[in-house]
């Protein structure tokens, strides 16, 4: 998914509808799954410095005012309150690969890749809703698992396990965009466990997402780079 999502980006400006018809090969349909995991793949590529969030402005890639940390959160927050399952070309934001991502990306093109009907056929099944379900989400299961105090960043993964998607790699990235989701929401905070307590990291949500988005999916590591972050659900 993530080398598709760079491909793609190293091929032309991505928009979030690219991102999600990124996410549509994962093999689920649960809308809320699908949002978090394009929520994923744009924490890591932006956190891993290989795309930038902006807009189309004048033929040409304008990137957003601020951090890449304060770009990141306001793009998670924005997707995560648009109101419909659905996302439309220009909708959100658009991203431009770094010449790190546009690498990458690039040399992934000689690749086999799908065929139109194979891609169709991998990809279609039935349209998202007009309106978002209020049945429970795995992101309330893991404030449920949560309610009783710190947990380590693992739970997202364990969660994300159950949510229907067919690689490790889809279960790592739903992992990420569901952290992501609830920091936008402020519902939880990010730190470590230091002498059997929840210390939080000194850093302002924006740049916690960012550092913890760092290092999630490198190989043979665990979740989070050292295994060692930790969560505290908010009231």
């Amino acid at each position: 998914m993530v080398d598709e999502t760079l491909a793609e980006a190293a091929d032309d400006w991505l928009d979030a509808a690219g991102v999600l018809s990124v996410a549509l090969g994962s093999g689920s349909r649960d809308p809320q799954v699908l949002r978090d995991l394009s929520l994923g793949l744009l924490v890591h590529v932006v956190a891993n410095g290989l795309a930038v969030i902006g807009e189309i402005g004048s033929g040409r890639h304008v990137p957003w005012p601020g951090t890449s940390a304060e770009t990141l959160l306001r793009a998670v927050r924005d997707w995560v309150q648009f109101p419909t399952p659905r996302v439309n070309i220009s909708d959100l934001f658009w991203l431009e690969a770094t010449p790190e991502g546009e690498a990458i990306g690039r040399s992934l093109w000689g690749r086999a890749e799908l065929s139109d009907e194979e891609d169709l056929a991998e990809t279609s099944g039935p349209p998202l809703p007009d309106h978002w379900s209020t049945a429970p989400t795995l992101r309330d299961e893991v404030i449920r698992r949560a309610a009783q105090g710190p947990r380590p960043v693992q739970e997202f993964v364990r969660v994300a396990a159950e949510g229907g998607v067919d690689t490790h790699e889809a279960v790592q990235v739903l992992a990420l965009g569901m952290v992501a989701h609830l920091v936008a929401l402020e519902s939880l905070v990010l730190g470590d466990q230091r002498d059997g307590r929840f210390v939080p990291w000194a850093c302002t949500p924006a740049e916690a997402l960012l550092r913890v988005g760092r290092g999630w999916l490198s190989p043979g590591e665990d979740p989070s780079g050292a295994g060692a972050v930790w969560f505290l659900v908010t009231a």
